[in-house]
C-alpha cells in the first residue's frame, strides 16, 4: 500500500475551494440585491427603513436623543455594507470566522500535554500539527497492514482477517474525524455565501429572527471545527504510544495482533467519542430550528 494520499493537501485544498465559492457566491448574491442603485432591493429596503424611522420621528414614537438616532443611522448604514460589500464584509466577518477556528484552536492545543516524547503527539500547537498527526495515523495504518500481510498465506487466513478489522477501522476514525471538519467547514461557508440576504434582515425588527437563526448556525458550525481539533489533539496525545509501537514493529515487518489490538480498540473509542461531537451538532441543528420557528 502506498502513503501517497496527503491528508493536509486535502484540506488545504477544501479551504481554498471555499475562499473562492464564498467570495464568488456572496457578490454574486450583492451585486443581485444592489442592482438597479435606489430602486433595487437592498436600496428599496433601506429607503423603506429609513422612511418608517421618518415617520416615527414626526409622530414622536421614536424615542432616544441625537445620540441614539445617531447610532440607529450609523447601524443601518453598516448593514448595508455588510450586506452588499464584499471587501467590508471580508474584513470584518469572513476572515474572522474562517480563521477563527484555528486560533481558538491553537489555543486549545497549547494545553494539552503528551503521553511521551515521541512522535506526532509532541509540538501539538498548530492545526497544521493536528493534520500532521491524522497523517502519520494514516501512514502508519499502510504500513502495519503491510506488515500483519507478510505472515498472510493460502495457509494462514487469520493475518489477512485481522488486517482488514485494522484497517477498516483505523479507515473510519480517520475518515470520521476529516468528516466532520470538512462538513463543518462546507456548511459554514454556504452560509457565509448566503449572508447579503440574511444580514439585511437586520434592518427592521420583525425580520431579525431569522438573522439571529442564521448566526446561530454559523457558531454552530464554527465551535464544530474547534472542538475537532481540540479532540484530536488530545486523543492523538493518547494514542500516540501505541502507534509509536505499531511504527516499529511495521518496521520490522513484524506485526501481531497483540501490537494492533490495542490501538483497534483506542480507534473503536476514538470513533465513538467523536460521534458525540456530531450528535451535539444534531441536537444543535434541532434547537436552531425550534428557535427560528
Amino acid at each position: 500500500m502506498g502513503n501517497s494520499f496527503s491528508i493536509t493537501s486535502l484540506l488545504q485544498s477544501v479551504d481554498q475551494l471555499g475562499q473562492n465559492y464564498v467570495s464568488t457566491a456572496y457578490q454574486a448574491l450583492a451585486n443581485a440585491a444592489t442592482s438597479g442603485g435606489a430602486t433595487s432591493v437592498a436600496g428599496l429596503l433601506f429607503t423603506l427603513y429609513v422612511i418608517f424611522w421618518g415617520v416615527g420621528i414626526w409622530q414622536g414614537t421614536a424615542t432616544g436623543g441625537p445620540a441614539d438616532h445617531a447610532f440607529r443611522l450609523f447601524r443601518a448604514v453598516l448593514i448595508y455594507a455588510m450586506a452588499t460589500k464584499w471587501g467590508d464584509f471580508q474584513t470584518l466577518v469572513y476572515n474572522a470566522l474562517n480563521d477563527g477556528p484555528s486560533a481558538i484552536g491553537n489555543a486549545l492545543l497549547s494545553a494539552v500535554t503528551s503521553a511521551n516524547n515521541t512522535g506526532t503527539s509532541v509540538n501539538l500547537t498548530s492545526v497544521n500539527g493536528v493534520q500532521s498527526a491524522l497523517q502519520n495515523m494514516w501512514d502508519t495504518t499502510n504500513s502495519a497492514t503491510e506488515a500483519f500481510l507478510q505472515n498472510a498465506g493460502i495457509t494462514n487466513w487469520g493475518p489477512y482477517i485481522f488486517a482488514a478489522v485494522f484497517y477498516v477501522v483505523m479507515a473510519i476514525l480517520i475518515g470520521f474525524a476529516i468528516f466532520l471538519i470538512v462538513l463543518s467547514k462546507m456548511f459554514m461557508w454556504l452560509l457565509l455565501a448566503l449572508a447579503p440576504l440574511f444580514i439585511i434582515l437586520l434592518l427592521f425588527g420583525v425580520t431579525t429572527r431569522f438573522f439571529s437563526g442564521w448566526m446561530s448556525a454559523l457558531v454552530q458550525y464554527f465551535l464544530v471545527q474547534v472542538l475537532v481539533y481540540a479532540f484530536l489533539a488530545f486523543y492523538v496525545s493518547l494514542i500516540q504510544q501505541s502507534i509509536d509501537t505499531l511504527n516499529g514493529v511495521a518496521n520490522s515487518k513484524s506485526a501481531t495482533w497483540a501490537t494492533i489490538g490495542p490501538v483497534v480498540l483506542l480507534a473503536i473509542i476514538g470513533i465513538l467519542l467523536l460521534s458525540q461531537i456530531d450528535h451535539g451538532r444534531a441536537d444543535a441543528v434541532s434547537r436552531l430550528h425550534q428557535h427560528v420557528h
